[in-house]
Protein backbone atom coordinates (compact mmCIF):
# COMPACT_ATOMS: atom_id res chain seq x y z
CA UNK A 1 0.00 0.00 0.00
CA UNK A 2 1.15 3.57 -1.02
CA UNK A 3 1.03 6.45 1.02
CA UNK A 4 1.35 9.97 0.05
CA UNK A 5 1.05 12.79 2.63
CA UNK A 6 2.39 16.19 2.91
CA UNK A 7 4.41 17.04 5.64
CA UNK A 8 5.77 20.63 6.49
CA UNK A 9 9.37 21.14 5.93
CA UNK A 10 10.26 22.60 9.39
CA UNK A 11 8.14 18.89 10.87
CA UNK A 12 10.00 16.90 8.83
CA UNK A 13 13.54 18.27 9.66
CA UNK A 14 12.58 18.15 13.37
CA UNK A 15 11.56 14.56 12.86
CA UNK A 16 14.73 13.52 11.17
CA UNK A 17 17.17 15.48 13.65
CA UNK A 18 15.72 12.89 16.74
CA UNK A 19 16.28 9.95 14.80
CA UNK A 20 18.95 10.74 11.61
CA UNK A 21 19.62 6.94 11.63
CA UNK A 22 15.93 5.88 10.16
CA UNK A 23 14.94 6.72 6.33
CA UNK A 24 12.45 8.87 6.05
CA UNK A 25 9.74 5.38 5.32
CA UNK A 26 11.22 3.79 8.53
CA UNK A 27 10.45 7.14 10.22
CA UNK A 28 6.45 7.34 9.36
CA UNK A 29 6.89 3.43 10.80
CA UNK A 30 8.15 4.07 14.14
CA UNK A 31 5.59 7.20 14.34
CA UNK A 32 2.71 5.71 14.04
CA UNK A 33 4.05 2.70 15.73
CA UNK A 34 4.61 5.11 18.48
CA UNK A 35 0.96 6.75 18.00
CA UNK A 36 -0.94 3.43 18.57
CA UNK A 37 1.23 1.81 20.80
CA UNK A 38 -0.02 2.98 24.45
CA UNK A 39 -3.64 2.38 23.36
CA UNK A 40 -2.35 -1.54 22.37
CA UNK A 41 0.09 -1.58 26.06
CA UNK A 42 -2.42 -0.51 28.38
CA UNK A 43 -4.83 -2.93 30.19
CA UNK A 44 -7.40 -0.21 29.96
CA UNK A 45 -9.49 1.98 27.97
CA UNK A 46 -7.54 4.83 27.37
CA UNK A 47 -10.71 6.56 25.58
CA UNK A 48 -12.29 9.61 27.43
CA UNK A 49 -14.81 8.89 29.91
CA UNK A 50 -18.35 9.47 28.80
CA UNK A 51 -19.40 11.96 31.78
CA UNK A 52 -16.06 13.76 31.14
CA UNK A 53 -17.27 15.06 27.66
CA UNK A 54 -19.33 18.11 29.14
CA UNK A 55 -16.26 19.52 31.42
CA UNK A 56 -13.49 18.26 28.79
CA UNK A 57 -15.64 20.51 26.15
CA UNK A 58 -15.78 23.40 28.46
CA UNK A 59 -12.12 23.11 29.50
CA UNK A 60 -11.57 23.22 25.95
CA UNK A 61 -13.32 26.17 24.82
CA UNK A 62 -11.66 28.13 27.39
CA UNK A 63 -8.20 27.01 26.33
CA UNK A 64 -9.36 27.83 22.96
CA UNK A 65 -10.33 30.93 23.52
CA UNK A 66 -7.68 31.96 25.51
CA UNK A 67 -4.95 30.59 21.92
CA UNK A 68 -7.52 32.70 20.13
CA UNK A 69 -6.02 35.55 22.00
CA UNK A 70 -2.84 34.37 22.11
CA UNK A 71 -2.19 33.76 18.38
CA UNK A 72 -3.97 37.20 17.73
CA UNK A 73 -1.61 39.10 19.78
CA UNK A 74 1.19 37.29 17.92
CA UNK A 75 -0.35 38.14 14.61
CA UNK A 76 -0.40 41.81 15.71
CA UNK A 77 3.10 42.07 16.81
CA UNK A 78 4.48 40.13 13.62
CA UNK A 79 2.29 42.85 11.32
CA UNK A 80 3.41 45.46 13.76
CA UNK A 81 7.06 45.02 13.56
CA UNK A 82 7.07 45.23 9.70
CA UNK A 83 8.28 48.87 9.37
CA UNK A 84 11.11 48.14 10.98
CA UNK A 85 12.61 45.61 8.76
CA UNK A 86 13.98 45.59 5.72
CA UNK A 87 13.05 43.45 2.40
CA UNK A 88 16.51 41.82 3.17
CA UNK A 89 15.35 40.95 6.92
CA UNK A 90 11.51 39.68 5.64
CA UNK A 91 12.98 37.63 3.10
CA UNK A 92 15.67 36.25 5.17
CA UNK A 93 12.98 34.71 7.62
CA UNK A 94 11.19 33.13 4.35
CA UNK A 95 14.33 32.05 2.19
CA UNK A 96 17.04 31.23 4.70
CA UNK A 97 15.10 30.32 7.51
CA UNK A 98 11.78 28.86 6.34
CA UNK A 99 9.54 30.79 9.17
CA UNK A 100 11.51 29.42 11.86
CA UNK A 101 11.02 32.27 14.07
CA UNK A 102 13.19 31.23 16.87
CA UNK A 103 16.66 30.92 15.10
CA UNK A 104 15.76 33.89 12.68
CA UNK A 105 15.73 36.26 15.54
CA UNK A 106 18.36 34.72 17.35
CA UNK A 107 20.88 35.50 14.50
CA UNK A 108 20.25 39.10 14.97
CA UNK A 109 20.94 39.06 18.66
CA UNK A 110 24.10 36.86 17.49
CA UNK A 111 24.99 39.00 15.40
CA UNK A 112 25.70 41.83 18.04
CA UNK A 113 26.93 40.02 20.72
CA UNK A 114 29.61 38.74 18.04
CA UNK A 115 30.39 42.14 17.15
CA UNK A 116 30.79 43.34 20.82
CA UNK A 117 33.40 40.55 21.31
CA UNK A 118 35.09 42.10 18.18
CA UNK A 119 34.40 38.26 16.73
CA UNK A 120 32.95 40.83 13.38
CA UNK A 121 33.45 43.98 12.07
CA UNK A 122 30.31 46.15 14.39
CA UNK A 123 28.94 47.14 10.79
CA UNK A 124 27.81 43.46 10.25
CA UNK A 125 25.64 43.43 13.14
CA UNK A 126 22.13 43.77 13.23
CA UNK A 127 20.41 47.23 13.31
CA UNK A 128 19.59 48.21 16.84
CA UNK A 129 16.51 49.71 15.66
CA UNK A 130 15.59 45.97 14.39
CA UNK A 131 17.05 44.41 16.90
CA UNK A 132 14.58 46.74 19.60
CA UNK A 133 11.72 45.87 17.71
CA UNK A 134 12.64 41.94 18.10
CA UNK A 135 12.91 42.19 21.96
CA UNK A 136 9.67 44.30 22.20
CA UNK A 137 7.75 41.29 19.95
CA UNK A 138 9.50 37.99 21.19
CA UNK A 139 10.98 38.95 24.08
CA UNK A 140 13.27 36.14 25.09
CA UNK A 141 13.44 34.56 22.16
CA UNK A 142 16.43 37.61 21.63
CA UNK A 143 19.03 36.44 24.19
CA UNK A 144 20.79 37.85 26.01
CA UNK A 145 19.31 41.26 25.41
CA UNK A 146 15.47 39.67 26.35
CA UNK A 147 16.55 37.53 28.88
CA UNK A 148 14.49 39.07 31.76
CA UNK A 149 11.58 39.94 29.29
CA UNK A 150 8.31 37.66 28.26
CA UNK A 151 8.03 34.12 27.08
CA UNK A 152 5.99 34.12 24.05
CA UNK A 153 3.57 31.32 23.95
CA UNK A 154 3.08 28.96 20.81
CA UNK A 155 -0.02 30.48 19.96
CA UNK A 156 1.17 33.78 19.79
CA UNK A 157 4.33 32.20 17.72
CA UNK A 158 1.63 31.22 15.14
CA UNK A 159 0.32 34.16 14.97
CA UNK A 160 3.37 35.75 14.95
CA UNK A 161 4.61 33.42 12.16
CA UNK A 162 1.37 33.53 10.38
CA UNK A 163 1.13 37.19 10.04
CA UNK A 164 5.21 36.96 8.08
CA UNK A 165 3.61 34.36 6.10
CA UNK A 166 0.34 35.97 4.91
CA UNK A 167 2.21 39.02 4.07
CA UNK A 168 4.78 37.63 2.32
CA UNK A 169 2.04 35.05 -0.31
CA UNK A 170 0.22 38.54 -0.62
CA UNK A 171 3.45 40.12 -1.67
CA UNK A 172 4.88 37.52 -3.69
CA UNK A 173 1.87 35.32 -4.85
CA UNK A 174 3.91 32.27 -3.68
CA UNK A 175 1.58 30.32 -1.44
CA UNK A 176 4.01 31.14 1.54
CA UNK A 177 6.51 28.91 -0.10
CA UNK A 178 10.08 30.60 -0.90
CA UNK A 179 11.58 30.71 -4.54
CA UNK A 180 14.16 29.15 -5.61
CA UNK A 181 16.34 31.07 -8.21
CA UNK A 182 18.68 29.93 -10.15
CA UNK A 183 21.79 31.50 -11.61
CA UNK A 184 20.41 33.47 -14.62
CA UNK A 185 17.03 34.95 -12.35
CA UNK A 186 14.26 32.93 -13.16
CA UNK A 187 12.46 31.21 -10.55
CA UNK A 188 11.15 27.81 -10.01
CA UNK A 189 9.33 26.65 -6.95
CA UNK A 190 11.44 25.27 -4.19
CA UNK A 191 10.38 22.06 -2.81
Amino acid sequence: MKLSVSVPDELWDRARGLRPDLKDSHLIQNALEGFTKPAEVAGYSVAMPEDAKPAFEAAREKLAAHARGEFEEGYRAGVEIVPSLSWWDIQSLADRHRFAVKEWARGYSDSVVNAELGNIPTDWAADPDVVSALLKALGNLVPPFGDDMFTPSIPYLRGFTQAFRDLWEQVNGEGGVPMDVSSNGEGALGQ
